[in-house]
């Protein structure tokens, strides 16, 4: 079973864990194991001050735009999940037929110069799973899984995310309670 192009849905059973209410888009997953960026907890850094660090300016204007807390790995290296609408520099991964990932700063300079994909969303760190983890993990009904949704990652607001994606496998997520909690 291949998750890529996935979103993983946080159980009640992770809730006092770092993952705790939170939903993953799976960029990459494999035999080595996974990795995917956490979609729904923004941080306080602006695209304008994230960009402003970097020493690149923006023309674009993103005044409410946010950057994201992609995951507890490599959490000061940039993520930039986008459509695949116009021609680009190579994502660094091709999650589907219209979503990708890059990690370039070509890319951060072609949002920078007023050149962005349709659709994008910026993350620091990621998450990372080890051969089989993942699999012990949904085995020990730890995440729920659902088929990713452009709308939900690029329309819906962060906070309405987890609950979004819940509703596509048919039913309130918030009702979903601990084991031994019913």
């Amino acid at each position: 079973m291949n998750l890529t192009n996935n979103f993983l849905l946080s159980m009640p059973s992770l809730s006092h864990d770092y993952f705790a209410q939170t939903i993953i888009l799976i960029c990459e997953h494999g035999t080595n194991g996974a990795m995917g960026l956490i979609v729904n907890r923004p941080t306080d850094i602006s695209l304008r001050v994230f960009f402003a660090e970097l020493n690149i300016k923006l023309d674009l204007l993103v005044d409410e735009a946010y950057v994201f807390e992609g995951g507890p790995v490599s959490q000061h290296q940039g993520f930039i999940v986008h459509s695949q609408d116009t021609n680009f520099p190579d994502p660094d991964l091709i999650i589907s037929p219209t979503l990708a990932l890059s990690t370039s700063t070509d890319m951060l300079n072609s949002i920078a110069d007023g050149k962005p994909p349709a659709n994008f969303l910026v993350a620091l760190g990621c998450a990372s799973w080890g051969a089989g983890q993942l699999e012990q993990e949904l085995k020990d009904h730890a995440w729920l899984t659902v088929p990713a949704q452009s709308s939900i990652l690029f329309e819906t607001p962060a906070e309405e995310r987890l609950l979004a994606a819940g509703g596509l496998l048919g039913f309130d997520f918030r009702l979903i309670s601990k084991p031994g909690n019913a």
